[in-house]
């Protein structure tokens, strides 16, 4: 069974990226509940879920009461597993950031991923290690995701595989790497996720490349054949 840890004066800090609301569609936040405390809506406990997930390390859980529920959540990716001691620092906020960045879906569909580390800084994390059998089956470049979604205001950007057609991203149901334009221009400069696309890239260019520089990034591929739930 995971340790649990219960986490209160510093699950706002979690919550900074509430305030805006309206630019991050994936995780449809502050619809329903008291929107003047953003720990107190049924969205928020969605959006803790993938916090937690990407922050906590598997054996590692935290328990929030929200929406007057007590709530445990469980970790998965440890980017900040300091977490569950004190707030997270800038660092730790830009490597969970870019996990849930990549991990954002516009529809509301789950959709089955490969999360690989982009720059060094991630490549030590073993969560973001894959087999040979997930690089086959997952061969399909997407884009890159970083930014702060703790910070006011929050950041997210992307940048898109120029080969991958913004048909193939629309079936798959992955659309956060996507110009706001479709079907075409691919490069226009917000994503249909709110994300500011800064161009094209490719998995082996983007650590050295200076315009990407200063965030941690994560990779996604998908599934050539994968289909949205």
């Amino acid at each position: 069974m995971p340790k649990s840890k219960t986490i209160l004066c510093w699950t706002k800090v979690a919550t900074l990226c509430l305030a805006g609301l309206g630019w991050y569609p994936g995780i449809a936040i502050a619809q329903t509940g008291d929107v003047s405390d953003p720990l107190n809506t049924r969205e928020a406990a969605t959006l803790m879920k993938y916090v937690v997930s990407c922050a906590l390390p598997k054996e590692q859980s935290a328990r929030l009461s929200i929406a007057g529920e007590d709530t445990e959540f469980f970790g998965a990716f440890g980017l900040a597993p300091a977490w569950a001691e004190r707030p997270m620092n800038e660092a730790e906020q830009k490597r969970v950031s870019a996990c849930l960045l990549a991990r954002t879906n516009a529809f509301g569909t789950k959709v089955s991923i490969s999360l690989r580390a982009g720059t060094v800084d991630l490549k030590g994390y073993s969560a973001l290690q894959v087999t040979e059998q997930e690089q086959a089956e997952y061969s399909v470049f997407e884009g890159a995701f970083w930014g702060n979604v703790f910070d006011s205001p929050p950041t997210a950007f992307a940048c898109f595989n120029p080969e991958l057609k913004s048909s193939i991203l629309l079936e798959h149901k992955r659309v956060c790497a996507v110009s706001a334009n479709v079907p075409e221009p691919i490069d226009a400069a917000i994503s249909m996720c709110g994300f500011k696309l800064v161009g094209p890239c490719s998995p082996e260019l983007i650590d050295g490349a200076e315009r990407l520089s200063e965030h941690p990034k994560l990779l996604v591929f998908l599934n050539p054949f994968g289909q949205a739930d």
